[in-house]
């Protein structure tokens, strides 16, 4: 009768499914993040979606972890996108930024309340700046009126195709130098004191949303809320267009990581060891000795272990099966004699491995 299938395959089948599952977790949880605006958070408040626009659009996508990621070999077709970051860029970081941006880089900035957004753009030069309050619209709205739908762009390739744009709780850009790109309805107001009501204090009127300025050689487009580049807000009114625009306009699409509080474990493995000249050689080191440990003790356990598999695979070693091939080979033998033979080949076999 044919050997059932059941009591191996089953079990070996359940074991390279639960592995197979438990490595997809690990490498899931590995690579992506809960970081509010990260480009490796795939929920709602992430910008994966963001980064899968310019992956699925012919050119060249980074992530920039470290200053030395803008030293690129043609800024004047690289954008970069920073949202909200979650710290200070020092004045190395902001000088290498500033260079790119005046070797003819376009750099992206998206805030609404953070400060060191504002901190970024006054250490490269430029003049835009965030006014941190919230914006507010009565009239021209998503699904409350602090998310107002931007209903005025101006002229200009990043505004192509944009009627509107989705805000979620978002603030206005003091463009000061700088050329307003979309503007909110005439019915928004910023709601300094947070009361969610406007007040006798605070204003109706257009306010801007996204400006762009020359800086050197390249550009600054601030942009006065990051939702509107998060996976939640991408498909609303014309968001997409306006990302696919910054986007196509640049065959290099960089995403700064650099400042965000929580990066992925192996992302952030990643550029330690990118960065760190001691990691490098250490993790060098290490496998080396892994390997090294690993094929010593691989040789050692076939010379101890392949002996004792050799013994158990070998039928003339142990007594109960000597006796059994013994009698299969001569039926006609009484058992004494079967004993005295199986004795002294079983003796001999285990002389031989002694002598091995």
């Amino acid at each position: 009768m044919a050997r059932s299938w059941y009591p191996d395959s089953v079990p070996r089948a359940l074991l390279v499914v639960l592995a197979v599952a438990v490595g997809a977790s690990v490498l899931f949880g590995g690579l992506t993040s809960e970081t509010v605006f990260g480009s490796y958070n795939p929920a709602w408040d992430g910008s994966t979606e963001l980064r899968d626009i310019a992956t699925n659009t012919d050119g060249d996508v980074r992530i920039v972890g470290e200053s030395g990621g803008y030293n690129v070999s043609t800024p004047s077709e690289t954008v970069s996108f920073v949202l909200s970051p979650d710290s200070e860029y020092s004045e190395a970081e902001a000088a290498s930024i500033e260079r790119f941006v005046r070797q003819g880089g376009t750099l992206v900035v998206a805030e609404d309340v953070g400060p060191h957004s504002d901190e970024l753009l006054a250490d490269i030069g430029a003049d835009a700046r965030f006014d941190g309050a919230r914006l507010r619209d009565e009239r021209f709205y998503g699904a409350s009126p602090a998310m107002p739908v931007a209903t005025n762009p101006a002229n200009g390739s990043y505004a192509t195709g944009v009627n509107a744009l989705a805000l979620n709780h978002g603030t206005a850009v003091a463009p000061r130098n700088a050329t307003i790109l979309v503007n909110t309805s005439s019915y928004a107001y910023l709601d300094v004191n947070g009361n969610g009501a406007l007040d006798d204090s605070e204003t109706l009127r257009e306010y801007p949303v996204v400006t762009r300025e020359p800086l050197g050689e390249g550009s600054v487009v601030a942009v006065g809320d990051p939702s509107v580049f998060i996976n939640a807000m991408i498909d609303r009114r014309d968001n997409r267009q306006f990302a696919r625009n910054l986007v196509t306009a640049h065959h290099v699409r960089l995403f700064d990581v650099s400042h965000l509080s929580a990066l992925p474990p192996l992302v952030a493995a990643r550029f330690v060891l990118k960065e760190s000249t001691v990691v490098q050689l250490t993790v060098g080191l290490g496998l080396v000795v892994a390997v090294s440990y690993a094929s010593v003790f691989g040789r050692l356990r076939r010379r101890v272990g392949g002996d004792e598999s050799a013994a158990d695979r070998d039928p003339l070693v142990d007594g109960a099966s000597v006796a059994d091939w013994v009698s299969a080979r001569r039926p006609e033998w009484d058992r004494q004699r079967v004993r005295r033979v199986s004795e002294e080949i079983s003796r001999q076999k285990q002389n031989e491995r002694k002598d091995d």
